[in-house]
């Protein structure tokens, strides 16, 4: 009698220590959840505009050490912008690979490399990634400033736990970037 009431309270406590870590490893993980949808976008935007003064200070300070030129740093993005004079279609690539990029390098590489080496190798990493992956740019100040912004992306991601808010960022962000190359 003795012996079946503790395999009971084993087997209650094997299950109620699987239900916390189910809770707690749910709650580790980044979701595309439309919960807080409004408060996510509002911070996405927010970031956004952050990343763009942090990019803005980063550019005058360059400018004024003479490290770079302007014409020097938007060459490749007005020949870009030049080559594709369909405004539209050229926001909704940068929309789309907004979203692409934010699930691969946010959503599934930054999970992964945090469940196998932990936050900080995986914030480190895959922000290294995102800015190799603008190498296209054919600046090193456009791969240093999407490092950059891999690293504030992944912490507003861990802060959030939600990709919408990235996404919202990130495609904000492109989107201003895309306006004011519109406008030079």
């Amino acid at each position: 009698m003795i012996q079946a009431t503790d395999n009971k309270k084993e087997a209650a406590g094997i299950k109620t220590s699987t239900a916390k870590k189910t809770r707690q490893n749910r709650s580790k993980s980044i979701l595309l959840t439309f919960d807080h949808l409004p408060r996510n976008i509002l911070i996405g935007i927010g970031i956004a505009f952050l990343i763009l003064f942090i990019n803005i200070g980063a550019g005058v300070f360059l400018l004024i050490t003479d490290t770079v030129t302007p014409d020097q740093d938007i060459s490749n993005a007005t020949t870009i912008i030049e080559e594709n004079q369909n405004y539209i279609i050229l926001g909704i690539i940068l929309i789309i690979s907004s979203v692409i990029e934010e699930i691969v390098f946010r959503g599934i590489l930054l999970q992964w490399i945090r469940k196998h080496k932990g936050t900080t190798i995986a914030v480190i990493t895959t922000s290294i990634l995102f800015g190799i992956s603008h190498l296209f740019y054919g600046q090193l100040y456009t791969v240093i400033m999407a490092t950059i912004m891999g690293v504030i992306l992944a912490l507003v991601v861990f802060k959030t736990k939600n990709l919408v808010t990235s996404i919202t960022a990130h495609t904000t962000y492109n989107i201003i970037l895309l306006s004011i190359a519109m406008m030079i």
